[in-house]
């Protein structure tokens, strides 16, 4: 089937075939900063509280989070640090805690840090995990498409109501209201990592038991990683 519409949005996810079939797209680039994850649920964990794990994997994390029923273990990495290596490394996280290989494991792809920073061709909008923008350093993506999203409609707007070029907007909203964190927090992630090999993850156990709450804020989009910022500005009216 074909459809017609005046402008696309697209928003179907890390594997958008809309991205795809964009000109502008540079498959290598996107490659570059493609993380891959994988989790599973399980009953058997008796965990409480969130834990988060370093060092299991060179550049990303292992994860267990307690959910509403089940327990979440999981384990993300840049996927070019990894390659082949990755689904052995998961299972050694796995067993680390008494969990045997399960064939109930699901594995995605994550942008992490390969954000585009003009996603649109003509009347097309990425927005989204299409466009790259999950935090290159936690791999969240949640408030990042949601503030696109909204970003993309005013860009819509403004395009219609004030004959603003769609492209030039766009461009110049995510320059304004949303670049700015995941640029910040690809810098954070480099320096982070450095460090973490330098002193063996210690000060950074420290930093996250001492800043688990401000993280947290970071995560859900109400604080910025660079503390220069005032927070109510992630959640800023958009104006051009």
């Amino acid at each position: 089937k074909r459809y017609k519409a005046e402008f696309i949005i697209g928003a179907d996810g890390v594997n958008s075939v809309i991205r795809k079939n964009l000109p502008i797209f540079d498959h290598q680039k996107w490659k570059n900063d493609l993380a891959i994850a994988m989790e599973v649920f399980v009953n058997d964990l008796d965990i409480k509280e969130p834990h988060i794990y370093f060092g299991v994997v060179d550049i990303g994390y292992g994860w267990i989070f307690p959910n509403r029923n089940k327990v979440i273990v999981g384990l993300g990495g840049l996927m070019k640090n990894e390659r082949e290596n990755f689904v052995k490394k998961f299972r050694e996280f796995l067993n680390k805690f008494g969990l045997k290989d399960s064939d109930k494991i699901k594995g995605h792809l994550v942008p992490y840090g390969n954000f585009i920073e003009n996603p649109i061709y003509g009347n097309t909008i990425l927005i989204g995990d299409a466009a790259g923008f999950v935090d290159p350093l936690l791999g969240e993506g949640i408030f990042y498409a949601h503030r696109s999203g909204e970003i993309a409609a005013w860009s819509i707007y403004f395009h219609l109501k004030e004959n603003q070029d769609l492209g030039y907007v766009y461009g110049k909203l995510l320059g304004k209201y949303l670049l700015p964190q995941l640029k910040y927090a690809k810098k954070v992630r480099k320096i982070f990592f450095k460090m973490a090999f330098a002193f063996q993850y210690f000060p950074f156990q420290l930093f996250l038991k001492l800043f688990q709450d401000q993280m947290m804020d970071v995560v859900h989009g109400t604080k910025f990683y660079n503390p220069l910022k005032r927070w109510e500005k992630c959640y800023e009216p958009i104006q051009l």
